[in-house]
């Protein structure tokens, strides 16, 4: 008996199809700064990793599939600085339900909001 387990979280859409010269099966994380350009005035789409990158792309086009949306956002710099984003959102009286198994820093900001 086969199996086949695909899901859009781990695989993405199969028409995003992706080349890559060294034949990998997955999309790659690009683990570099700054990225060439094919000539002066030409861009490729990238130009330094911090403010848009093939993985950080990919990323959003998966999360775009995911939740069906019209487009995936990322662009934080750590996990609490989205915290703190999504926290912001709320207001004072506003009621939000959280399990008891947060991350430390995540416990410590509620804190800060609760106040």
């Amino acid at each position: 008996m086969s199996y086949q387990f695909r899901t859009r979280c781990v695989h993405g859409e199969e028409n995003k199809a992706f080349e890559d010269r060294a034949g990998a099966i997955s999309f790659p994380i690009y683990q570099t700064a700054s990225f060439g350009h094919p000539g002066v005035g030409q861009s490729t789409g990238f130009d330094y990793s911090r403010g848009n990158n093939p993985t950080i792309k990919r990323l959003e086009e998966v999360m775009q599939g995911i939740e069906e949306g019209s487009a995936g956002v990322t662009g934080f710099a750590s996990g609490m600085a989205a915290i703190d984003a999504v926290f912001s959102l709320f207001s004072p009286g506003d009621h939000i339900i959280l399990t008891e198994d947060l991350y430390g820093g995540t416990g410590r900001l509620i804190g800060e909001y609760a106040r």
